[in-house]
């Protein structure tokens, strides 16, 4: 299963059914607790992660979390779920790509960040393109 963390569903349709057409499994969540709470009971099920940073439906664990009113949730969200893995001793990473609006020095920062195969800008990514990244991280040695 390709799992989103993502509030704007309506506009990942055409990701969505791009991805189903070459047979993934894809479901979304718009609440990080959600999130947490598929890959704690279900890590193994789940293929990769796609995650929006800017995520304004953050769920209640994250309302007591400084995530400045969503604008940064999904990096916030990276963190919670290294530490699900550490708790539960995952040897095999899901893939992490952050696929989102926001340009500029984070998408730098982001591409960085060891713990995600990369960040991508929906608006510079056709749905093709999107699968291809989708399974290129799921193959990779990253995994």
């Amino acid at each position: 299963m390709v799992l989103f963390y993502e509030d704007e569903i309506s506009y990942m349709k055409e990701y969505f059914e791009e991805l189903i057409s070459k047979g993934f499994n894809v479901d979304s969540v718009d609440r990080a607790d959600d999130l947490l709470h598929i890959l704690e009971n279900q890590y193994e099920t789940v293929d990769a992660l796609i995650i929006d940073i800017m995520v304004f439906g953050r769920g209640n664990d994250f309302e007591s979390k400084d995530v400045n009113t969503g604008f940064n949730s999904g990096i916030i969200l990276l963190d919670e779920i290294e530490k699900l893995e550490y708790k539960l001793n995952i040897k095999r990473k899901i893939p992490k790509i952050v696929f989102t609006n926001r340009k500029g020095d984070i998408l730098k920062k982001l591409n960085e960040d060891k713990r995600i195969y990369g960040a991508f800008r929906k608006v510079k990514t056709l749905p093709f393109e999107f699968l291809e990244l989708v399974q290129k991280a799921i193959g990779s040695s990253y995994a």
